[in-house]
């Protein structure tokens, strides 16, 4: 009997289930959906400004970025959201502003960063998809979400 190496064994399995017994569509469907649910505990910040539904600006070369504001009672999140090439790119500020942990969520994964003591943050590199940003402040790690949204 040949030895062979764990990467290839599991390479072996994930082919025996996919093809022998693949996962229904409708539990991928359910747990797509329960991935909102993660941060249950989060504060939904809500949308009070976005730049696609304001009144069209006069014509400028390129495309603009898209600015979206959101509120909670604790934190104000202002973001500029620029899609090139095949990537995202999110400004940020806080107000009142304030160092704070940032994960900017999207399916399959996160890109986490931090805010300085002014509030400014930025996070390069994102998929052209949609995007949430989660917020922790303070001692008490207070947690503020913003709805999903797309570049």
């Amino acid at each position: 009997m040949t030895a062979i190496s764990d990467d290839e064994l599991g390479e072996r399995l994930r082919t025996m289930f996919a093809t022998d017994d693949p996962v229904p569509s409708a539990a991928i469907e359910a747990a797509k959906a329960a991935f909102g649910w993660r941060n249950i505990d989060a504060e939904l910040a809500a949308l009070i400004s976005d730049s696609l539904t304001a009144a069209v600006p006069a014509p400028v070369r390129g495309t603009p970025p898209r600015l979206l504001s959101f509120a909670t009672e604790a934190v104000t999140i202002d973001l500029e959201v620029t899609a090139e090439d095949g990537t995202a790119r999110i400004l940020g500020q806080l107000a009142p502003p304030q160092p704070a942990e940032i994960v900017v969520e999207y399916i399959g994964g996160g890109h986490a960063t931090e805010a300085d003591r002014m509030g400014r943050f930025t996070a390069d590199g994102l998929p052209v998809d949609w995007l949430r940003v989660v917020v922790t402040v303070g001692p008490d790690r207070a947690r503020s979400c913003t709805e999903w949204f797309k570049p």
